[in-house]
């Protein structure tokens, strides 16, 4: 037994000197960087580190790039070094196993300076603050325009909000003109740059927007007769000296939803016999919907948009008397009023207004309801409306007072203006 013993060892011995192990190399199962993002100026550098997994990989190699080297390089260590403004991904690889991760950097001058137009001035109102009086003020580079003063690129757009005086009479809102200092935050006496992020800041002007805002945090903005510079930073430390030379004019921002309406006063009597009246639900409101009359186009091609604030029941627009009334976030939907008109955006034309129709589409000018009254009865609707800037609508509908659902779940629209 001793022996046979012995031999079973000797035999375990040789063979655990022939075959020392059966375990393969460890291969790389993953790889990450150091950072995801990064935002540098030209200029500066700063080092990326690749972590492989496992730890203990024999071949832990990998390979650096950079997809715009014109923007950023990347050396054989990961040390990244700004070259122009601009956006560029560094990508790490790993030799074994061919494992990726990325790094989008992002590239800012340490100094701009342009020559910039004014594509946007006007006064704002006083925001709810009494005694206040804001302005704001777009500017672009100048390459960004054409002849007819459109943007027709990619590029940056800086925004100012600043507080000002009393503004200049109609038809020039300007502000009081010389030099404007960032204020703190929550500050908004008169010579002031507002720095508020949302209202004062750059940012890169795209097809889906303005995006990449960046606030500036200090500097001087001058006004001048042909001419606004500002010298400052934003909040990326970057500085900005801009010029804009030329002619511009400050609009009455408040006015804008409405710039296609006279605002020479007139008088406008207009019947129609046909119509439709469209009835949904109000988002939040149980008790109530909206029903929106649309008229076809009269024998002088006018038709007319009308939103009525009815009881949710209601099968045919009830009779009564209707008061033109604002409704917002402050001031929710009342029954028997008509919905005050926010004029005309980017989205298009919104109840209620006037105006020559063509098809489904509007044309100017265009009349929006500011105040009045309509009296409905069992076989028709007669307006006596003032519009925003003070012209007299007599309007009668004669046709159906019959209301039809709308869709389910179907928002309140936009009307569209000939373009």
């Amino acid at each position: 037994m001793k022996k046979v013993f012995g031999f079973g060892l000797l035999i375990a011995a040789v063979m655990m000197v022939a075959f020392p192990s059966c375990k393969k190399d460890p291969k790389v199962e993953s790889v990450t960087l150091s950072a995801k993002t990064q935002s540098i100026k030209v200029g500066e550098e700063f080092t990326l580190k690749a972590t492989i997994k496992p730890a203990d990989a024999k071949n832990k190699a990998v390979k650096w790039e950079s997809n715009k080297t014109d923007v950023a390089t990347v050396d054989n260590d990961g040390k990244v070094k700004g070259i122009a403004a601009g956006e560029a991904t560094i990508t790490v690889t790993t030799v074994d196993g061919n494992k990726k991760a990325t790094c989008k950097v992002t590239v800012t001058e340490s100094s701009v300076t342009v020559e910039a137009a004014v594509v946007y001035a006007a006064y704002q109102g006083n925001s709810n603050m009494t005694g206040k009086h804001f302005y704001s003020i777009i500017l672009v580079n100048k390459d960004m325009l054409n002849s007819e003063g459109k943007i027709i690129k990619v590029g940056p757009a800086y925004f100012f909000s600043i507080s000002s005086d009393t503004p200049q009479p109609d038809p020039n809102y300007a502000p009081k003109m010389g030099k404007y200092t960032m204020g703190e935050a929550n500050q908004f006496d008169s010579g002031l740059i507002i720095k508020d992020p949302k209202a004062t800041f750059v940012g890169q002007v795209t097809q889906q927007g303005v995006v990449d805002r960046v606030p500036f945090v200090s500097g001087e903005l001058t006004l001048a007769d042909g001419k606004i510079t500002f010298i400052g930073k934003d909040a990326n430390d970057v500085e900005y000296n801009l010029t804009a030379t030329g002619s511009y004019t400050f609009t009455n921002g408040l006015d804008e939803p409405f710039l296609n309406e006279p605002k020479q006063k007139t008088t406008l009597t207009e019947e129609w016999d046909t119509g439709t009246l469209i009835g949904q639900a109000i988002q939040g409101e149980d008790n109530l919907k909206q029903v929106t009359l649309q008229t076809s186009a009269n024998a002088n091609g006018y038709g007319t948009v009308v939103v009525f604030i009815v009881d949710k029941n209601a099968a045919k627009l009830p009779e009564g008397s209707y008061s033109v009334a604002e409704i917002s976030q402050n001031n929710p939907p009342v029954a028997n009023t008509i919905w005050k008109s926010a004029g005309e955006t980017e989205k298009g034309l919104y109840p209620s207004f006037f105006a020559k129709r063509n098809g489904n589409k509007y044309a100017t000018p265009y009349y929006f309801f500011h105040s009045g009254t309509a009296t409905v009865t069992a076989t028709e609707i007669t307006f006596n409306i003032t519009t925003h800037f003070g012209s007299t609508l007599n309007l009668k509908y004669t046709g159906s007072l019959d209301i039809t659902a709308a869709p389910a779940g179907a928002p309140m629209k936009a009307f569209r203006a000939i373009r």
